[in-house]
């Protein structure tokens, strides 16, 4: 008899492309759009997040999956005076 190899099953499957999905998202500050805020505190009262770049600290941030935008793109979309 031969032994075929343990295959995942499709929750399994869905679970990790969840993960990985999950592991591609970014949070923004909505004041200055960096990415380095950070949780400042969680409990009951939910989430509280914080900007070191402008200060922010509020519960709301932005959640996107896009890459962060190159400096060449940033340039290209403004305007010559």
């Amino acid at each position: 008899m031969r032994r075929t190899p343990n295959r995942p099953n499709l929750e399994e499957k869905e679970a990790a492309l969840e993960r990985a999905r999950l592991s591609l998202i970014r949070r923004l500050c909505p004041i200055c759009r960096s990415d380095r805020i950070m949780l400042w505190m969680g409990g009951y009262t939910g989430m509280m997040y914080r900007c070191p770049d402008c200060g922010y600290v509020g519960p709301v941030t932005i959640e996107t999956d896009m890459p962060p935008p190159r400096e060449n793109d940033e340039k290209s979309e403004k305007p010559d005076p």
